[in-house]
C-alpha cells in the first residue's frame, strides 16, 4: 500500500514537469480601429478629419497671420478691426454647423487607451489608424529591417554615419559636385508600414529622402539619366499611359499565330528592383545607356550633359502686381562621371530606424528621387 500510494503520488508530478516544459505560444495582433466593435468614433474617424481649435487659438493665429500679410505689402493697419470681426463671424458659423467635431480633451482622454499599443497607418490605407500589440510591432520590425539580403545593420549612430559619409567622399566630387552635398542635413529616415494583404504578417519599408545630405545630387542625376533613357530607348519609352501598352499586347496577341519568333516573357516588377536588382546589375545598365548615347549623339564620354530643375518659390507667386515665375537651376554633368556618381549613391544608401543606422546593399535607394530612374534603366536594359 506504501509503494502503491508512492507512485501514485508522483504520477500527477510527472505531469505538471510535462506541462511546465510546454511554452505557450504568444499570440501577435495587428487590425484596423474601424473593425474593433463598440470602439470610440475618434479611432474610426478619417484622419482628415480635424480637431477644432480653441476660440483663442483661432483668434490670435488668424489675426497674427493678417498683420504680417499687412506689413509685407505695406497696407495700413486700419483694416484689422473689420478683419477681427470676419472671423467672429465665421468661428459662430463653424460652431452652429460643426459642433460634432471633438474637442482636444475628449481626443486626450481617449488616446489614454492607445499607450500599450503600437499605431501606425496601414499600407496602402495612409488614412487609417492600425492598432499592433507590442510583439507584433517588433516581429514586423525584425522581419523588415533585419532582412540580410537586402540591409545591413550598422554600428556607428546617425550622427557618426553622416560624419563618415562625408571623410570618404572622393576628392574629384567635392571638387566639381559640391552643390549637391548636404552634410549640415540629417541622415534618412524610416520606419515601416504594416500590409493587410498579407495579414499584418509583413510590412513595407518606407525610407525618406526628401530632407537627406545627397538629395540635390541624386535628383540632378535623375534628371539627366531620364534624358539618356528617352534618347536611348525612344521605342520602348514612346508609350505613355497604361492604355497605350494595352493596345499594344492586344495588337501582339492578333499576329502571333502566324508569327514564327518565340516570345519569352520575363517578369520584371520595377517596385521589387527597389529591394531585389543587385548593384552591379543596375550599374551595368546605367553603363550600357551611357556609351549607347554617347554613340547615338556622336559625342565623346568627356562631353557634358546639363540638366535644369525648377526652385519651387517660397514667396507669394504674385509680386507687386506682377507675376513671379519659377527660377530654374542648371546643373552640368561631366558623361564619364556619371556612372560613378551612380555607384557613390547606391554605396552609401544609408538610413536609420530610431538609433539604428542600416545600409541598403541591394536595389536602388528606395525613398529616394532617383531610385524610379535606376530602376527602369534595368528593366529597359532587359526590354
Amino acid at each position: 500500500m506504501e509503494n502503491g500510494a508512492l507512485i501514485a503520488n508522483q504520477k500527477p508530478k510527472k505531469k505538471t514537469l510535462k506541462k511546465q516544459k510546454t511554452l505557450k505560444k504568444i499570440l501577435t495582433l495587428s487590425i484596423f480601429a474601424a473593425d474593433i466593435p463598440g470602439i470610440s468614433p475618434v479611432f474610426t474617424a478619417h484622419m482628415e478629419d480635424q480637431v477644432s481649435p480653441s476660440w483663442n487659438n483661432f483668434m490670435d493665429q488668424n489675426t497674427s497671420s493678417f498683420e504680417k500679410f499687412l506689413q509685407r505689402w505695406k497696407f495700413p493697419s486700419s483694416p484689422l478691426p473689420y478683419w477681427q470681426h470676419f472671423l467672429q463671424e465665421q468661428w459662430e458659423n463653424h460652431v452652429s454647423h460643426h459642433s460634432n467635431h471633438w474637442s482636444r480633451n475628449e481626443v486626450v482622454k481617449v488616446a489614454v487607451h492607445l499607450r500599450n499599443f503600437v499605431t501606425s497607418p496601414a499600407d496602402h490605407f495612409a488614412h487609417s489608424l492600425c492598432i499592433h500589440c507590442p510583439c507584433q510591432w517588433h516581429e514586423l520590425l525584425i522581419k523588415t529591417c533585419l532582412d540580410d539580403k537586402v540591409f545591413t545593420p550598422c554600428k556607428a549612430t546617425p550622427v557618426q554615419t553622416v560624419q563618415q559619409i562625408r571623410d570618404s567622399v572622393p576628392e574629384w566630387i567635392l571638387r566639381h559636385y559640391a552643390w549637391g552635398l548636404d552634410f549640415s542635413a540629417k541622415l534618412s529616415t524610416g520606419y515601416i508600414l504594416p500590409k493587410p494583404s498579407r495579414m499584418f504578417k509583413k510590412a513595407r519599408p518606407i525610407i525618406n529622402y526628401s530632407t537627406s545630405w545627397p538629395r540635390k545630387l541624386g535628383q540632378a542625376i535623375g534628371i539627366a539619366l531620364l534624358e539618356i533613357l528617352n534618347v536611348v530607348y525612344s521605342d520602348l519609352l514612346k508609350l505613355q499611359d497604361v492604355h497605350a501598352v494595352l493596345e499594344q499586347i492586344r495588337l501582339l496577341f492578333q499576329v502571333i499565330v502566324t508569327d514564327e519568333r518565340i516570345f519569352e516573357i520575363h517578369q520584371s516588377d520595377i517596385a521589387g528592383f527597389y529591394s531585389q536588382v543587385e548593384h552591379d546589375r543596375i550599374l551595368q545598365a546605367v553603363d550600357f545607356a551611357i556609351h549607347r548615347f554617347c554613340a547615338l549623339q556622336q559625342v565623346s564620354l568627356e562631353s557634358s550633359i546639363q540638366t535644369h530643375t525648377h526652385k519651387s518659390e517660397r514667396t507669394l507667386r504674385i509680386f507687386r502686381g506682377q507675376w513671379r515665375s519659377q527660377s530654374k537651376q542648371f546643373r552640368e554633368f561631366k558623361l564619364s562621371h556619371l556612372r560613378d556618381l551612380v555607384k557613390f549613391l547606391l554605396q552609401n544608401s544609408f538610413f536609420h530606424l530610431g538609433t539604428q543606422v542600416f545600409r541598403q546593399h541591394r536595389g536602388a535607394s528606395m525613398g529616394s528621387q532617383w531610385a524610379p530612374i535606376l530602376c527602369s534603366a534595368a528593366a529597359l536594359m532587359r526590354e
